[in-house]
Order: structure tokens, then C-alpha cells, then sequence
């Protein structure tokens, strides 16, 4: 490419630039566009890996999320259980107070 071609390719960017930024490879010699492109591989390859990383963390806290699930569902269900039996024995007199029959009345009642 002689002088005056570059001189030209150059006035062309500079009043295209603002338009059209991705011009900046007419100016770059074959090096420059072989560095350029390695360095973009490299980029391309780490956001790969960081993409990679990102869907096994996500994966994970998935699970994570579906284990808490069930734990917390599992825990609603006992609290119900519980608050239940504390309303039997808040209706039973203290004399007539009997374990047993408050586990046999939520037996009865879950039957239902």
C-alpha cells in the first residue's frame, strides 16, 4: 500500500469514524490484526469459562433451593402439628392431661 492510499484511508476514517467505528481495521497492518484476534480468542475463551462457572454455581444453588424447599415444608408441616397439639392441651383440664391422648386426638384429627 503506498503513501498516498494510506494518507486516504485515513482522511476516510476519520470522517467516517464517528459513524462507523469499526473502521479501525483498515488501519491495522497484518500483525496488529493477528495480535488483535489472538487477544480477542483469549477474552472469548475466559468469558467461556466464566460462563461455565456462573451455570455450575447456578446449578448448585438450585438444588440448594429445592433442598430448603422441602426442609421448610417438612418444618411448616410439624409446626402445624405442634401448634395443634398446644391448642388439646390448652382445651384438657390439667387433672385429665395425658400425652397419649393428645397424640391419639391428632391421629384422629389427621385421619380426616
Amino acid at each position: 500500500m503506498n503513501k498516498s492510499n494510506k494518507t486516504s484511508i485515513k482522511l476516510l476514517y476519520s470522517i467516517f469514524k464517528p459513524f462507523v467505528p469499526s473502521l479501525s481495521w483498515a488501519l491495522m497492518t497484518k500483525d496488529e490484526i493477528i495480535k488483535e484476534n489472538e487477544e480477542l480468542q483469549l477474552r472469548y475463551a475466559k468469558a467461556i469459562n466464566t460462563i461455565s462457572i456462573l451455570e455450575r454455581k447456578l446449578e448448585k444453588l438450585q438444588k440448594e433451593n429445592k433442598r430448603l424447599r422441602n426442609e421448610n415444608r417438612k418444618l411448616r408441616r410439624q409446626n402445624r402439628v405442634l401448634r395443634r397439639a398446644m391448642e388439646i392441651v390448652e382445651q384438657m383440664n390439667k387433672e385429665e392431661l395425658d400425652f397419649k391422648r393428645v397424640i391419639q386426638l391428632l391421629k384422629k384429627e389427621k385421619k380426616r
